[in-house]
């Protein structure tokens, strides 16, 4: 081994023996990459005893200590590493994660936040930060967190809806929010779910159109503009008076005049689109090709409200139909999507694709990665909706060929826009029913149907319909609604129904209105919380769907022992949960016994509060 040597850190002198300190490293990780972790920790403790000054061996021991089960361990391994080199982004990450698994979330968000500030070109520190602020509530956070939370919503890779609630809760905490830039950039990237801030919004959106009304003029453009991207966004399902819908029929009408001069009538378009979507108001596409480059904030409406409605317009009109749509339930199905397609979306979190068999093989270790076909891949998404389930799809397995399937050409138009913004060449989207997908010829690796079989009149049939559609040996993962997780929504839909509401635009904002009006303790109103809950085609899925019916592990379990399929597992992303099951269930390291997951779930209901998402192999 060469002699030491003294290199200067950021901290202080490191020592580092230059050539033997590299080999042993490198040995070391060669030991990670073969999943020998328990070797790679006694491998990363000598060099840390040779070296203990070397902080990229204190934080790749905590590495392999946490890959070996060791969370406490690592977690003083990731801190030493951080106290030899403040700076060091990875440790910060790691260490942030080692504690969100340990059950310290707010102790973790503060090194995410660290370590997102000094490695801001790490796309993965930035999808990390949103993800460990998706369930928390501020009502104060420090000008670097501020500071994280506005370059987040800068960032095209990220689910921006992730940063809603964090952001929602410091904005009701102060005043001015109308001037403020996560304001607006919260109402420009996101939907937002929360009640007392869209009461805040209508507010202001009055006042503006109050001015606009006595004026003529706009005092603040962006902050209509933001208001107009955030109504449409929710399909504009914010609650109107008499005297608003009034107002808003009164500028609809003046939209063929021709004698508004170029800043007036963009000034009515701001107004007008806080109100109403300016694709549906006759002479707004024509005006508005007389105003374009008038204003930035102008443009981005007319790009949102004109623009985008136009194109799905097109694409809808060539898209392929691979089978009729005979059924009756599948038909009224494709009326309400076709009227609402769902879900409204506006970004998507993007992480590099891997390989079929690696993406199994880390869900479910028991499954050899080689009996895993090498790719590329054939993969069905049956019910697609607007196409953000099959572009997750298209960004997390390499080398697919996708095949997205909906009921509705205009969720499918939705999709297919979405796919071109976002670069993604690799999915054919076709009008289809799951049920007549025994006419076509394609077999597949894997199918994905999330949240739709349980809206069929015979779920089972369409689950038949597609493990039939699966090569020997191929996946299927499922998304089915569990009873005990929506048992308020359930008590929702009664309301609904029972109070007659229908499902139009008008008895939608009603619904929402009289849910919200209820007491905070009634079991209804808990739906009030539902990201669906904020949006008229969320609304309608969540509350008004023609047809849907919900699920028992005991019903999973004996539907796949029918369809003689085999049951794989639950993909669970929630560590709580994990750990949850581990307690109760120490034997059961699979985590594959359906009774188990029906004992969990009785224990803690919301355990599957979305959807049970689970996956399982043909023969």
């Amino acid at each position: 081994m060469a002699p030491p040597s003294i290199r200067p850190g950021r901290s202080g002198p490191e020592i580092v023996a230059v050539s033997g300190v590299l080999t042993a490293l490198r040995d070391a990780a060669a030991l990670m990459r073969q999943g020998r972790a328990v070797e790679a920790v006694a491998a990363y403790r000598r060099i840390v005893k040779a070296n203990p000054a070397h902080a990229e061996a204190h934080h790749n021991l905590g590495v392999a200590l946490r890959a070996a089960g060791r969370g406490e361990e690592a977690v003083a391994a990731y801190r030493r590493a951080i106290e030899l080199r403040p700076g060091y982004a990875g440790a910060h990450h790691h260490l942030a994660q080692a504690l969100d698994a340990m059950g310290q979330p707010m102790e973790g968000l503060k090194h995410h936040v660290l370590a997102y500030r000094q490695a801001r070109d790490r796309v993965d520190f930035a999808q990390a930060l949103a993800a460990a602020l998706r369930p928390v509530r501020l009502k104060g956070a420090s000008p670097a967190v501020v500071e994280a939370l506005t370059g987040l919503f800068a960032e095209p890779d990220i689910d921006h809806q992730d940063l809603m609630a964090v952001t929602a809760g410091l904005l009701l905490a102060r005043d001015g929010m109308e001037e403020d830039r996560l304001f607006h950039a919260l109402l420009r990237h996101t939907i937002v779910a929360d009640e007392l801030l869209e009461l805040a919004i209508t507010g202001l959106r009055r006042r503006a159109l109050d001015r606009f009304e006595a004026t003529g003029a706009l005092d603040d453009r962006e902050l209509a503009a933001s208001i107009a991207c955030q109504a449409h966004a929710c399909d504009f399902a914010f609650a109107e008076s008499a005297e608003e819908q009034r107002l808003a029929r009164a500028l609809a009408a003046r939209v063929g005049d021709d004698r508004l001069l170029a800043t007036t009538a963009g000034d009515l378009l701001l107004a007008l689109g806080m109100y109403r979507a300016l694709a549906t108001v006759p002479g707004a596409a024509e005006l508005s090709r007389r105003l374009r480059g008038h204003s930035d904030a102008l443009d981005l409406v007319l790009a949102r409200q004109i623009d985008a409605p136009a194109q799905e317009a097109e694409l809808a009109a060539g898209v392929v139909a691979l089978t009729p749509i005979d059924d009756a339930v599948s038909a009224k199905v494709r009326a309400q999507y076709e009227e609402n397609p769902y879900p409204r979306w506006g970004s998507i979190t993007r992480r590099p694709a891997r390989r079929l068999a690696e993406v199994v093989a880390e869900l479910f270790p028991a499954v050899r990665a080689d009996t895993v076909p090498p790719p590329p891949h054939r993969v069905l998404v049956a019910g697609c909706g607007t196409g953000r389930h099959a572009l997750a799809v298209a960004f997390r397995f390499a080398e697919a060929d996708i095949l997205a399937v909906d009921l509705s050409r205009a969720s499918l138009a939705y999709g297919m826009r979405r796919a071109r913004e976002l670069g993604v060449d690799n999915i054919r989207f076709r009008q289809a029913d799951i049920l007549g997908l025994g006419a076509i010829d394609e077999r597949f690796d894997l199918i994905e149907a999330s949240g739709v079989l349980h809206h069929m009149a015979d779920p089972e049939a369409g689950w038949r319909a597609l493990v039939d559609r699966l090569k020997p040996g191929g996946f299927v993962k499922l998304g089915l609604y569990s009873t005990l997780g929506r048992q308020a929504i359930t008590a929702a839909r009664a309301f609904v129904a029972g109070r007659g509401f229908p499902a139009t635009a008008e008895g939608i904002r009603a619904a929402r209105q009289a849910i919200r009006a209820l007491d905070n303790d009634d079991p209804v109103h808990k739906v009030a919380d539902e990201l669906d809950f904020a949006s008229l085609s969320g609304c309608r899925d969540l509350l008004f769907h023609v047809q849907e019916r919900s699920y028992t592990p005991d019903e999973i379990e004996q539907a796949i022992a029918r369809l003689g399929i085999s049951f794989l597992g639950f993909e669970i992303a929630d560590e709580a949960t994990r750990a949850a099951y581990a307690k109760l269930f120490p034997r059961d390291r699979e985590r594959r016994d359906l009774a188990n997951w029906r004992k969990l779930e009785e224990q803690r209901p919301q355990t599957f509060r979305t959807m049970y998402q689970f996956w399982c192999r043909k023969p």
